[in-house]
């Protein structure tokens, strides 16, 4: 109840506001007698305080700082007996309720305190009577939805039938919006009146938003409903998110059995397919999207940071957003890598592998926005059925490896690609390749560093332009002469003819070597 309710009261038609109307809204939950001058002391807030003047008579003055520790203690209000002990109350005392719009009644002095005490403190208690029978009659109604195994649609159009309002709820563990029957998603921001966060204290499920032309807020009957509509939006979707969990763990297992050849049969994966609707008729590739830094940053977060679940999921959905527009998708978490299977018609693989580099370009952009991540994502070669799918999944993790060796973090590797690279990644640590490499690169890299020249970087660069002199005079944005000069100084220095096919493939080697080694 408000004050401008009591002043409604046809059984008390004397009372008025002196001073602070512009705080008539101010909600009153009890009623409190002023029976010493340190009153504000002892008041928790949402009281209308009643008083006879009796003790303030002979300094009706204080009056003012009274209502300023009144005002500072959220009472709601004070009526005073004027006539009775205090006959005028100053001007200054009326000009601080006005400034401080904190409402100060008249009260007539015929009235005795219960005349005032019963009526408010009746109304109060109906109100709460009527708002804990409509609160229980909304309760049902929505606990009858979650019972009746509803789904979170038909919760936002029962909300906006309760409230006669527009509903909008965003849902961020599945990421959907749902709308009820005229809301417009695209009109949040100039229609908006309420956001309520649908959460735990543990997690966030969402947003509700409430949907009005007239821009006017809803009420506590209306606050009562979307409250309830939030605890029933939690247990569809904590019941929704078991239900995925479960099949997602059963879905798992399948895909981890075929990247690891853990099964007797191809008749044993199709059987299994088929219970999700999965058919294995076409040929197969694996990408590994490998998170950077996962585990360092995982081990420096605060405490009551998310779980690892939940840098996944919107990853995973990114990825398969992008994915499935081209391509069947199944998909595996583990710890730091996010595993998927794409499944696709033999296809012409230049093309294949141009949509999946701009592919993943975007998916490692929108991730990054997403989650402050990003990924080193290894390619492996497409295979014509599903027994091929583990070789695939280990050169996608070989290219991830090696990428991240050659320093090519946050980038998509494509196991094809990669040339002498898979050879020299299973051998570069032997002592007798650093001696290799070390012999034929130390004498040009000392020379460099002594002679501060860059005869080793424009040796890399002419390999590069696959020994051409002239393109690699364009890479480097130097003049023709200048390269010709370097490359035959390079020969000196290295006691190597270049024109001979087995030196330039023995000066190509070392620096693979030196580059994976390093």
């Amino acid at each position: 109840m408000r004050i401008k309710d009591l002043l409604e009261f046809e059984s008390l038609p004397g009372l008025r506001v002196l001073a602070g109307e512009q705080g008539v809204n101010r909600k009153v939950s009890s009623v409190s007698v002023m029976d010493a001058p340190d009153i504000s002391d002892w008041m928790r807030g949402g009281e209308l305080l009643i008083t006879s003047g009796y003790t303030i008579k002979t300094h009706p003055v204080d009056l003012g700082k009274l209502i300023t520790d009144l005002n500072r203690a959220q009472v709601a209000g004070l009526g005073i007996k004027v006539d009775r002990f205090i006959y005028r109350i100053p001007e200054q005392v009326l000009d601080t309720a006005n400034r401080l719009g904190f409402p100060v009644l008249y009260i007539p002095k015929s009235y005795a305190f219960v005349d005032i005490i019963n009526p408010v403190l009746t109304e109060i208690v109906s109100r709460q009577a009527r708002e804990l029978l409509y609160s229980e009659k909304i309760h049902n109604s929505f606990i009858d939805l979650a019972l009746g195994e509803k789904s979170i649609q038909e919760v936002v159009d029962q909300l906006s039938r309760i409230i006669q309002k527009d509903i909008v709820f965003k849902d961020h563990v599945f990421h959907q919006t749902y709308l009820s029957h005229h809301a417009d998603a695209h009109k949040l921001t100039a229609r908006t009146t309420v956001k309520r966060q649908v959460a735990t204290a543990e997690q966030s499920y969402g947003y509700l938003y409430v949907l009005n032309d007239n821009g006017q807020d809803i009420g506590k009957y209306e606050r009562i409903a979307i409250e309830h509509a939030s605890t029933v939006l939690i247990l569809i979707t904590q019941e929704k998110m078991s239900n995925r969990e479960i099949e997602y763990r059963y879905r798992s297992e399948l895909v981890h059995d075929i990247l690891t050849k853990n099964y007797h049969s191809l008749e044993e994966i199709q059987s299994r397919a088929a219970l999700y609707g999965w058919m294995f008729k076409r040929g197969m590739r694996v990408i590994v999207y490998d998170i950077d830094d996962l585990k360092m940053r995982y081990l420096e977060r605060t405490t009551g940071s998310r779980p690892l679940e939940w840098i996944h999921e919107p990853m995973t959905q990114i990825i398969k957003t992008h994915l499935s527009t081209v391509f069947q998708c199944y998909y595996i978490h583990y710890s730091d890598t996010i595993v998927f299977l794409i499944e696709y018609a033999s296809a012409d693989e230049k093309t294949i592998k141009a949509s999946l580099a701009q592919m993943n370009d975007e998916i490692n952009s929108e991730i990054e926005a997403e989650t402050g991540y990003t990924t080193t994502i290894g390619v492996g070669d497409y295979k014509s059925g599903v027994e091929g799918a583990a070789n695939s999944y280990a050169e996608a993790g070989l290219a991830v490896k090696i990428g991240r060796m050659l320093g090519k973090q946050n980038a998509t590797i494509f196991y094809n690609d990669l040339g002498i690279y898979k050879l020299l990644s299973n051998i570069y640590e032997i002592a007798e390749g650093r001696d290799f490499m070390d012999e034929t690169l130390r004498p040009l890299i000392e020379y460099d560093e002594q002679h501060n020249t860059e005869f080793y970087q424009t040796l890399v660069k002419a390999i590069e332009m696959d020994w051409n002199l002239q393109r690699t005079s364009e890479a480097l944005l130097i003049h023709y002469n200048t390269v010709k000069y370097r490359f035959r100084r390079t020969e000196e220095i290295l006691n190597l003819d270049f024109s001979v096919y087995e030196n330039k493939l023995k000066i190509a080697l070392a620096i693979c070597w030196k580059n994976i080694a390093s």
